[in-house]
């Protein structure tokens, strides 16, 4: 949907980077891992069950979608609205510039104001700025108790009430918001195969 995989201008080239996919190393004591740019989402989220720890990206594509790319593309994902986007997920970056020198900024700091904060500068580039190959990732404990609710509001005045009500009362236990209209959940209804 967004036309990152379609090559649409002259001389341009997809670079692949599947047999990147390591999980190099993991620091529970620090909450970090650090990753290559071709691990899958879904191999990440595999390798933490269990630990008491968890990756918080969750999107429809995480049995596709890779670290790099989501990193490339500063990917939200579902649980954007508590955790933020990879830019805000992500402590240190190893990547390849347009020259071949290697930016090695693998700094598993979370409290780092030691200058500029160029791996936020590649987070949403796309790879117009170099190809991120290594990342050291946040780690944030796993939910002991998790609830779903679906709400029923009357209209988009009554939804924003709502959700601003939520934020104010519920902030710190909130992890994702989502709403859909009657013409969407009819799409859906419509299409369901039995």
């Amino acid at each position: 949907m967004v036309g990152g995989g379609v090559l649409d201008m002259p001389g341009g080239i997809i670079l692949s980077m599947d047999r990147m996919n390591s999980i190099t190393s993991t620091d529970f004591s620090a909450g970090v891992i650090d990753v290559e740019a071709g691990c899958i989402l879904e191999k990440l989220h595999r390798t933490l069950d269990g630990s008491g720890y968890q990756f918080p990206m969750r999107l429809g594509s995480e049995g596709s979608a890779q670290i790099g790319g989501l990193l490339a593309t500063n990917a939200g994902g579902s649980l954007a609205f508590r955790y933020g986007t990879m830019e805000g997920l992500v402590l240190g970056l190893e990547v390849v510039l347009s020259d071949g020198r290697i930016f090695n900024g693998m700094r598993a700091v979370q409290k780092d104001n030691s200058g500029y904060q160029l791996r936020k500068l590649f987070c949403g580039s796309e790879g117009t700025l170099g190809v991120i190959t290594r990342a050291i990732l946040k780690l944030v404990p796993s939910a002991n108790q998790s609830f779903t609710a679906l709400s029923a509001v009357k209209d988009v005045i009554s939804l924003l009430q709502f959700a601003k009500k939520l934020r104010r009362e519920a902030s710190e236990f909130l992890s994702a918001m989502e709403f859909f209209s009657n013409t969407g959940l009819n799409i859906a209804l419509e299409n369901i195969s039995n």
